[in-house]
């Protein structure tokens, strides 16, 4: 729940540095080149708070423990937004390219989530997978058996009215046994 919290307070932040540079600080606004970058920077940085912060949520869902998971999207965040506010001209390629790597963040968020899911589906279905078979064979050798004791007492049946047909048929019109 606190990396939830501490995502949308960032993310208050994020969207209200976004309307301040779209609005208020465009080209005509007459703000120096140093409070722009000091914008661009500490947008990077509530940029980097909502989705670390969604990213940890993520992993704590699904259990995720390695340090090194939770940290490196973080960091390749943080580095390829200065790259690109330190590389490319201002303009219309340099807004979009410093956007660009929170879409891919939130892809990452996203590709992991549903990885682990077809994962865990996999995990989860295997066992019960077995046990289905393995429930499938049992009523499968239960109903041979169950057709073997049939067909035995079936010809025991078919012996004995032969027996009795045969016994019938040996029988003299007075009821004396023929030989």
């Amino acid at each position: 729940m606190l990396y939830a919290s501490f995502g949308f307070l960032f993310y208050f932040f994020d969207v209200a540095w976004v309307f301040q540079r779209d609005f208020f600080t465009g080209a005509d606004a007459g703000v120096g080149p140093a409070y722009a970058l000091i914008m661009s920077l500490l947008m990077v940085l509530a940029g980097c708070g909502f989705l670390t912060s969604f990213w940890l949520l993520v992993c704590d869902y699904v259990g995720e423990t390695r340090k090194a998971l939770k940290v490196i999207p973080a960091v390749v965040f943080v580095a390829a937004s200065v790259a690109v506010l330190l590389i490319v001209p201002e303009g219309g390629l340099r807004s979009f390219a410093f956007y660009s790597p929170r879409a891919l963040y939130l892809f990452w968020m996203l590709a992991f989530a549903g990885a682990w899911y077809l994962l865990s589906l996999i995990h989860i279905s295997e066992p019960t997978r077995q046990a289905e078979i393995s429930y499938a064979v049992f009523c499968l050798k239960k109903k041979k058996r169950q057709n073997k004791t049939k067909k035995q007492k079936r010809k025991k049946k078919i012996k004995k009215k032969h027996k009795n047909a045969t016994h019938l048929n040996n029988k003299t019109a007075d009821g004396t046994q023929a030989k």
